[in-house]
């Protein structure tokens, strides 16, 4: 392998070998002979490694002497001619006054590189023809050749050199070249044999480095075009390990341009040959990640430039890494949108969006599987009407092509075109055709190839280990589904097998409850069902009517208070028709003499029946009944016992229609157990809000505790021992389950979003993150965030929501020429009439600016009305920006929009700024101050009261602590002037926190009370502040919040 750090180059002296650039060497002559002798094969050699060769004569030469010798020593020499490679000229155009022809040098340094040669090679008569003297070129002193690619001969004639002359030419020049006779010699100065042993051990150690080093390592030297800017370069060295990565043999490589070994590479979006050309002219390394379009792989590279014109670079692949991270963000992306829908239509559109936007594909459709056995588009974009038409009605039990066999399960993942997932792709229509048999294409309908669709793809949407339907992509140009891309579509396929899958469950429910809900109350029987305990859990207005109970004041009512029936013969009580369903299992009936006692008193006979409700469990849940008012048809019974012979046919008519509504009323009967189980499902789903909050506040009282207690025993331990290392990780473990707490509370709504203070820079630096991700490459998205006091009031999920509301958008806008997305923040002023209806003063502004298409004049008006939208109908719904202008306002802010057609729009909008909290208000963190106050503590849970206690104690406060709310008033009642601060819970026995806090009021006015609870859906922070309560905290606390709050009450309060 070369040593990057010296570039070897052949010298063409036999005696000498090979150069370092920045060497220069003497030759002493006596004759032109001589001058030939060793600068002939030098300069040819210098033609043969592409370097610009520069030959001052002089002395016993002249110009036309010089290239009389080139043309016969050199094959073609008339072709480096006219490449300008090489100029011979007259030594007395280039000396200067001192004889030095260091300005002619000096003048030509860069132009090689300039000119796409790899260096300079020249050779110069030092002397002048007077001989005066003996001098050192004054540009090898100084470094010159160090700097430059250059490689020089200084010819010296021997006859001016004496013994003492000669010494100092030796140590001046690393080599010098004398004739002994006949032969040619050459005198190494010191320094040059040092150097040369050095650079020997170097080359070994490095060839030894880069031969066994496991990144990729390659040498280039780089290419300039006219305008001396970077346009290729050329591979001069590898390692094994850059055949690893690339999957190129160094030795088809070497020599070669990179446009030529990588097609493309210059049109590269990474930019490779810009990069390193970067590197190799200003010699600044670089290190970047990049995706090499020829090689589909992503690499992590390092360059730097040893030399001028030259860079080596060192990578490795971190394709695995990328394609993982990519993986994880469409699982996440698509996961998020499965569990935000639960409508399947809007569903399928959204991630028909996303995956447009991931895989630019033109047409996506989504099938899904039905009951019988078709798999008609359940939405798609993109297709032809003709082609949905003729494709749309698909049945796997009748059809045969692509589709059935994905969904079917028929993919051999040995075959080419399909993946491990179960997928089919190719990226090339006609390739697939011809690599398949002629039976094969008979058996498939080959409709995307026919309507010219070059890239086409079916990936199977699983739910469990069924396949429910399919994803399909199509394009008419080729390579839009690589393998990478249908990989990831498989993730997103999955999360959407999950989320149809569960919006068709909900689906399915709907109608049920719909169809359910309509026909109980709209048959003409009365409908009473109940629990185990004979408890009323659902009434029907038919029931309503002739009980003369509401529903709503029925739900809980006992079953005998409700449905109070008597014997109309005996007028005794008549039998608990649930008790006696229970005890026996079965539909049972009471006597026809049976009369129902309605609410206002009244009398109505009637039939009825009950009947066992059973859980999926097949277990005992409650009983339904079932009965109707029979005054007509006892009516009917006497009319007919009075004609009995003349009415006996109508009598026996009348029975049969009787018999089969009975059947009927059995029937009904069993299908209505299944909506009291459905019922019954939908009300343990309410309640687990309810279960969700109860549980929160015991969790996080016990939270409480394990905080208060665990930070007391850390305080009394070493801070450098491990118990108090231990312990404190309790604490952060405490703290963690306090988060997840308040995470659980907001997700079953037991927990209103509230504004509070936020950085926007913050939310907004989340917010791109995100944003990145789901904006096409053809979008470049410039930020410009200005780190202020940019504290505003608002909620960060609100903001997060206008900010990608107004950015997506603005993609859209700019979807089909792609352009540039501005958003900035910066802090302004408002004055009077700048904005109309703003109010003066301080604000933050945040921008969204675009180059799409804008606005037209007579639509920008309606923009921010709900449902205005100038998107297709499967694009929007018009309420984007409906709902960023409703949380603008909310926050009392303004938007202002300005927009030209054809030339962009750009969204202002205002957030009213706050102040920061002021220091005095932020304990240190190094130490929580106490005090000397006295404090009343009240919590019903006598751990938390033993915790409470000890920890204010300790840090000097005089408590007094109980857990009872009724001793806590009886404590103030007796002196009310006792007290400085009171400090009680919320949810406690006999007295709640607030009613406590209200009688104390009462008595002192001017008392600082704090209020705490582990959850209340009771109470509000407003509320709390309206009450006359100065602190509303949420458990569990931290001794620092706890006292924080202390601090701030009592010094709002200095009279306590």
């Amino acid at each position: 392998m070369q040593t990057i750090y010296s570039d070897i180059r052949k010298s063409g002296i036999s005696l000498i070998g090979g150069l370092p650039w920045g060497t220069y060497i003497c030759q002493l002559y006596q004759t032109e002979h001589d001058l030939f002798d060793i600068l002939i094969p030098y300069f040819k050699a210098g033609l043969e490694n592409n370097e610009f060769c520069l030959w001052m004569v002089s002395g016993p030469l002249n110009v036309e002497a010089a290239r009389k010798a080139m043309r016969k020593a050199v094959p073609h020499f008339q072709k480096y001619v006219r490449k300008k490679q090489i100029e011979i000229s007259s030594g007395s155009l280039w000396d200067a006054d001192d004889g030095n022809p260091g300005k002619a040098v000096i003048s030509r340094l860069d132009q090689p590189i300039s000119a796409g040669f790899d260096g300079l090679r020249f050779a110069a008569n030092v002397l002048s023809e007077t001989g005066a003297g003996i001098t050192l070129p004054w540009w090898g002193k100084a470094g010159t050749f160090d700097k430059h690619n250059i490689i020089g001969v200084f010819a010296y004639p021997r006859d001016k050199f004496n013994a003492i002359g000669l010494m100092e030419v030796v140590k001046n020049h690393r080599y010098v070249l004398v004739r002994n006779t006949d032969n040619w010699e050459v005198i190494e100065s010191t320094e040059a044999r040092i150097a040369k042993d050095a650079l020997k051990r170097s080359e070994e150690k490095l060839h030894s480095l880069f031969s066994n080093m496991l990144e990729g390592f390659a040498y280039h030297k780089v290419i300039l075009d006219g305008e001396e800017r970077p346009c290729d370069y050329v591979f001069l060295e590898a390692n094994a390990s850059f055949e690893k990565f690339i999957g190129l043999k160094r030795k088809t490589i070497i020599g070669r341009k990179a446009t030529a070994v990588l097609p493309g590479i210059e049109k590269d979006p990474t930019d490779w040959i810009g990069r390193f050309g970067e590197v190799a002219i200003t010699g600044q390394p670089a290190q970047f990640e990049g995706h090499s379009q020829a090689l589909q792989k992503w690499y992590s590279v390092t360059a730097f430039s040893p030399h001028k014109g030259y860079f080596a670079v060192t990578f490795t692949d971190i394709s695995e890494r990328k394609h993982a991270e990519a993986e994880l963000r469409v699982s996440r992306k698509f996961l998020e949108i499965a569990n935000r829908h639960n409508n399947l239509s809007v569903l399928l559109r959204e991630f028909i969006s996303e995956m447009r936007g991931l895989t630019g594909c033109a047409a996506i459709g989504i099938r899904l599987l039905d009951e019988d056995g078709n798999i008609p588009y359940r939405a798609y974009d993109g297709f032809s009407r003709q082609f949905y038409e003729s494709e749309n009605p698909l049945s796997i039990r009748t059809d045969t092509c692509m589709c059935i066999n994905v969904i079917k399960g028929f993919c051999d993942p040995e075959r080419p075109f399909y993946t491990k997932g179960g997928s089919f792709y190719t990226n090339e229509s006609k390739r697939f055709l011809a690599a398949v048999t002629e039976e094969e294409r008979n058996k498939t309908r080959n409709a995307c190839i026919r309507m010219g669709y070059q890239s086409v793809s079916l990936i199977p949407i699983r739910a469990g280990t069924q396949i429910i339907g399919l994803v399909h992509l199509a394009d008419p140009q080729k390579n839009m589904v690589p393998l990478e891309t249908v990989e990831l579509l498989e993730h997103a396929a999955s999360a959407l097998g999950m989320g149809a899958l569960r919006a068709l469950v909900e689906e399915e429910l709907r109608s049920q409850r719909e169809w359910f809900h309509v026909t109980l109350t709209s048959i003409g029987d009365a409908v009473i069902a109940t629990d185990a305990s004979g408890r009323i859990t659902f009434m029907n207005p038919a029931a309503a009517n002739l009980t003369g109970w509401t529903q709503a004041e029925a739900l809980g009512q006992p079953i005998g208070r409700v449905f109070q029936i008597i014997n109309e013969l005996t007028r005794e009580a008549g039998e608990d028709i649930v008790e006696r369903a229970l005890k026996e299992g079965s539909i049972v009936s009471l006597t026809n003499n049976t009369v129902l006692i309605t609410r206002e008193g009244r009398e109505i006979p009637i039939e009825n029946s009950a009947a066992l409700i059973k859980d999926s469990e097949h277990s005992v849940s409650g009983v339904v009944l079932v009965f109707h008012d029979s005054t007509e048809k006892r009516r009917a019974q006497q009319m007919l016992q009075r004609s009995h012979n003349e009415m006996e046919i109508r009598v026996e008519e009348r029975t049969r229609e009787l018999e089969e509504a009975y059947d009927n009323l059995v029937k009904e009967t069993n299908e209505r157990k299944l909506v009291e189980a459905q019922l019954r499902q939908a009300r343990k789903m309410e309640a687990l809000g309810t279960l969700t909050g109860g549980i929160a506040h015991d969790f996080n009282n016990i939270l409480a505790a394990i905080i208060g207690f665990t930070e007391m025993v850390v305080e009394d331990l070493p801070q450098e021992g491990h118990e108090a290392g231990r312990l404190k990780n309790v604490l952060k473990a405490a703290m963690r389950g306090r988060d997840l707490i308040r995470q659980m509370l907001t997700f079953s709504r037991k927990t209103e979003i509230e504004k509070k203070p936020l950085k926007l820079s913050s939310i907004m630096r989340e917010t791109l993150k995100l944003l990145r991700a789901s904006i096409p490459t053809t979008i470049r998205i410039k930020e410009r965030i200005r780190e202020e006091s940019d504290l505003i009031l608002a909620d960060p999920t609100q903001i997060q929501q206008v900010l990608m509301n107004l950015s997506t958008n603005a993609a859209y806008a700019m979807r089909d020429k792609g352009g540039m997305l501005s958003i900035e923040l910066s802090a302004c002023r408002l004055t009077e009439g700048e904005i109309p209806d703003a109010v003066p003063g301080s604000y933050m502004r945040l921008v969204v600016r675009d180059t799409g298409v804008g606005i037209q004049p007579d639509a920008i008006d309606k923009i921010f009305d709900p449902f205005f939208t100038t998107k297709q109908r499967e694009e929007g719904t018009g309420l984007g920006l409906s709902v960023v202008h409703g949380i603008v306002h909310q926050c009392k802010g303004y938007i202002a929009v300005e927009s030209k057609p054809g030339e962009g729009t750009t969204f202002s909008i205002y957030f009213p700024r706050i102040q920061e909290e002021s220091g005095e208000n932020t304990l240190p963190e190094e130490a929580v101050p106490g005090g000397r106050e006295r404090i009343l503590f009240v919590d019903d849970e006598e751990m938390i009261v033993e915790m409470g206690q000890g920890l204010l104690e300790k840090v000097g406060y005089e408590v007094v602590a109980t857990s009872s709310s009724i001793e806590a008033l009886s404590l103030v009642r007796d002196d009310p002037s006792r007290f400085d601060l009171v400090i009680t819970d919320q949810t406690m026995p006999d007295i709640t926190g607030i009613s406590l806090a209200q009688e104390i009021l009462v008595m002192r006015p001017d008392i600082p009370i704090i209020l705490c609870t582990g959850h209340s859906e009771s109470i509000s922070s407003e509320r709390v502040k309206n009450i006359g309560i100065r602190e509303f905290l949420m458990k569990p606390l931290t001794k620092r919040e706890l006292i924080g709050a202390i601090v701030r009450v009592l010094k709002a309060n200095p009279e306590a």
